[in-house]
């Protein structure tokens, strides 16, 4: 008889399993050839927040992180545990406040890079009262962002200095308002004897009192706007995101000299990258009007002829056929009202052995477990509710909602690729 589950998830069986792990992740970087990350302020690498290309170090740091977090639950206990739930969701929102007012305040570039500075003259190069700067310092501090050494002198950690690149802080002054204060409204949205009124119950419209939605809203605030492209733009450049993954799973060839219809590519960096890999197939890239004029003329020398630009909004029906209609990384954005009405829209050109790929990630049907990975697609899922009113979905609602939509679309089944989080779905349409 193998042990129970209550003997592995003992002090010692933890402790010894931690140990084993680290040991596994740190040949793994050896073997990759890797550095090993540090937290000192010379560390020039990190891991790339999982979404490293090799699924081998990804799963190891899963489960590194997974044993240590069932180690706070048992050196805790139950008790002291649930305390320290209540009181980091406390600290949390002073996290961000500090977090926010680093960003904000511009205090990352005031620090040098690879010297220390004393508070008094921080404080003069900001103009922000020193005894208040000096308390909020030592408190990020406390969170590992900038170190204090010698007494009375701030100097930068890596997560400090990582904040003086333009794209992380810009993601920061994005989630730290708009992400966090919808978050924070969650019971609101949830509180069945809220009344009804015309702010709808989403935690964004009851956290910016408006009854507009999210994308909306942003189109009224170039400054908001600029800052959610920017933070659009680090999850679009991850590892994880790229389109390459695309390209190494799904047989594209089998669509031959077809036409592909990215709808609501953007700039059309997706189909740009397939399309040098698959010279026969021909790509539109469909966007908002807007959108489309300020990137129609970024077509490459080398796909003249078969990538255009085309300004549609997928609410309105398709005026344009094609043996494919491509949707990257869109649904999930939508509630699923919604969703039926955009692959309704495709309607007009439908015709038999019309593709439709849906990319996506999806959910496991599965019982919730306090896993590190399962905790993030959660995260994911819990925010798409805050922000838009929609979720992220498994499999199986993605194939009732088409069959909901179009019952002539026919399910073909979903592609993978190896350490990727996200699915190619595929249906293809019959009369």
């Amino acid at each position: 008889m193998g042990p129970s589950s209550s003997d592995q998830n003992t002090l010692q069986h933890l402790s010894t399993d931690l140990s084993n792990r680290v040991t596994e992740l740190v040949a793994q970087l050896k073997k990759d050839g890797s550095k090993l990350p540090t937290h000192g302020a010379t560390s020039t690498f990190q891991l790339p927040e999982f979404k490293s290309q090799n699924p081998e170090i990804q799963k190891s740091r899963y489960a590194i992180l997974d044993s240590l977090m069932e180690l706070q639950r048992i050196i805790l206990g139950p008790f002291e545990y649930i305390k320290t739930l209540l009181n980091h969701s406390h600290q949390q929102p002073l996290d961000i406040g500090a977090l926010r007012a680093v960003v904000n305040l511009n205090i990352q570039h005031a620090v040098p890079k690879e010297e220390s500075i004393s508070f008094s003259d921080l404080a003069r190069e900001t103009k922000i009262d020193e005894d208040l700067l000096t308390r909020i310092l030592r408190y990020s501090v406390s969170i590992g962002i900038f170190s204090e050494s010698p007494v009375g002198y701030v100097r930068h950690t890596a997560t400090s200095k990582a904040l003086t690149e333009e794209a992380l802080a810009n993601v920061v002054k994005w989630c730290a308002d708009i992400q966090v204060q919808s978050d924070l409204r969650l019971y609101e949205a949830m509180d069945p004897s809220r009344p009804s009124s015309a702010i709808p119950k989403v935690p964004f419209n009851i956290a910016y009192d408006t009854p507009l939605g999210m994308w909306d809203y942003h189109a009224k605030d170039k400054h908001l706007e600029a800052l959610f492209s920017a933070n659009v733009a680090t999850e679009f450049g991850s590892a994880e995101m790229s389109p390459e993954h695309l390209t190494m799973g799904y047989s594209w060839d089998k669509l031959g000299s077809g036409t592909v219809i990215d709808v609501g590519g953007s700039s059309g960096h997706v189909s740009k990258a397939i399309a040098r890999l698959y010279p026969n197939l021909h790509f539109i890239v469909q966007d908002l009007p807007d959108t489309i004029d300020r990137v129609k003329s970024d077509i490459p020398t080398d796909l003249n002829g078969r990538l255009t630009f085309q300004g549609h909004d997928f609410f309105t029906p398709q005026d344009t056929a094609a043996d494919a209609y491509f949707f990257r990384y869109i649904l999930h954005n939508w509630a699923e009202d919604d969703v039926v009405r955009i692959i309704q829209n495709l309607k007009p050109r439908l015709e038999n052995g019309s593709t439709l790929l849906v990319n996506e990630y999806v959910s496991n049907a599965d019982a919730a477990t306090a896993s590190m990975e399962d905790k993030i697609y959660r995260e994911r899922d819990v925010q798409m509710f805050a922000l838009l009113n929609s979720k992220e979905r498994t499999v199986e609602d993605y194939q009732r909602i088409v069959a909901r939509a179009e019952p002539g679309f026919k399910f073909c089944g979903i592609t993978t690729a190896p350490g990727h989080g996200m699915v190619l779905l595929e249906w293809v349409y019959s009369e």
